[in-house]
């Protein structure tokens, strides 16, 4: 999970330094497509899982500026719409369900070329870790 943690911080000097009239809008461009997990952390243990770990596979998929898909062992697991929204700072970006996909409503949202990072609200919220799908 190191390989996440340091994407994280790439991702938000990535993206807080980006400055357009929608600051959204590139946002929601990157996101669309088929991201692959790689792996998760966090929880009362602090625990690290990945595919290799738990044999299991998820995939996340964008359709859209307003509609995910969520598969796990490529079967539908849930699909709803989203929206992003951007906190007062300025850089820090939520995502919002209409229903929940990973037990929470919304979830910090970090977004690059290749990677995807969702990171649950809680204290000790797990962390996950996602792949762009070639």
């Amino acid at each position: 999970m190191r390989k996440v943690v340091r994407t994280t911080l790439s991702i938000l000097v990535v993206a807080g330094g980006t400055a357009c009239s929608d600051p959204l809008g590139p946002t929601t461009e990157l996101l669309v497509g088929s991201w692959t997990w790689v792996g998760s952390s966090g929880g009362i243990t602090g625990g690290t899982f990945t595919p290799a770990s738990t044999g299991e596979t998820m995939t996340l998929r964008f359709l859209g500026a307003d509609s995910v898909e969520l598969s796990r062992n490529g079967v539908p697991a849930g699909a709803t719409t989203y929206q992003l929204r951007l906190e007062d700072d300025g850089g820090t970006i939520f995502i919002e369900y209409a229903q929940s996909l990973f037990g929470f409503a919304s979830q910090q949202l970090f977004v690059g070329e290749e990677e995807l990072i969702l990171h649950d609200g809680c204290c000790d919220g797990f962390v996950y870790g996602f792949e762009r799908e070639l």
